[in-house]
Parts: C-alpha cells; structure tokens; sequence
C-alpha cells in the first residue's frame, strides 16, 4: 500500500508540473473564415477590424512574417502590448513573439518548427490591448510537411 502511495503521490507531482510547463494551447475549428493559409484576411474583434497577412509559402524553420493593421470606423488606431502566439494540437512548446510597430502596421517574423508526428496545422493567437481592454484573435495556416 506504501508503494501504491508513492506511486500516486508520484504521478500527481510529474502532471503537476507538465501543466505548468505545457504551452498554452487555443484550438479553433478548421473554417475558411480563420484560414490565413489560403489567403489574407480581415478579422473583426469587438468593432476592431484587423487586415491580417502571412508570408507565403510556409515552410519548417524558415521565416514566416505576420503583418497586421488595426483599424476601427475605416481610421487607423494604434495597439498596445502586441504579441502573437502559435501552437498546434499537439503541445510544441512556447513560440511567442511580440509585435513591432513599422509603417503604421504591426508586424512579427517567426520561425517555428517541423511537427516529427506529422501535423501541418499551426494556430496563431494574436492578443492586444486598445483603450485599456486586452483582445484577441486565434487563427490558423499550415506549415506543409512536403514542399508544394
């Protein structure tokens, strides 16, 4: 019975800690409406409007640029704190990058990984603050494991 109790007491402590370690995850459905693979895109998140732009092609361990304007009633507004995270279905760990100001658009380049068990679907999760509220928008693209 000790055994079993060290035992529990062992698997508790390791799911413990892989949770705080785990990157954060925000799996979307797999709709035309967030494909930024296929095409650019406008989001819209609490009267916001958003032109989002992705290099392209995508490829494993090459740079991808992301490029966003922000804009709300057809003017331009400026955002504060941006950051764009990426994961997939599966954990790959923490890839954050915060967004910089060139131009009048927001801009960041990541270069993120090769899935070894095969997945291409990446999802982006785009946060900022405007006029002291935090917002966001997750997306998706894919990174083809074969070149197309």
């Amino acid at each position: 019975m000790k055994k079993f109790i060290t035992f529990l007491t062992a698997v508790m402590i390791m799911c413990m800690f892989s949770a705080a370690f785990a990157a954060e995850r925000f799996v979307i459905p797999l709709d035309a409406e967030n494909d930024l693979y296929t095409a650019d895109k406008t989001f819209t998140v609490d009267g916001i409007e958003i032109a989002a732009a992705m290099s392209r092609p995508t490829a494993a361990f090459q740079p991808i640029s992301f490029t966003f304007a922000f804009s709300e009633k057809g003017a331009p507004v400026a955002v504060e704190n941006g950051k764009i995270k990426f994961n997939m279905k599966m954990d790959m760990g923490e890839y954050s990058y915060d967004l910089a100001k060139v131009d009048g658009k927001y801009t960041a380049t990541a270069v993120l990984p090769k899935c070894m068990m095969g997945g291409e679907i990446w999802f982006g999760k785009l946060t900022f603050s405007h006029k002291g509220s935090e917002r966001s928008k997750v997306f998706f693209f894919k990174i083809p494991n074969k070149k197309e």
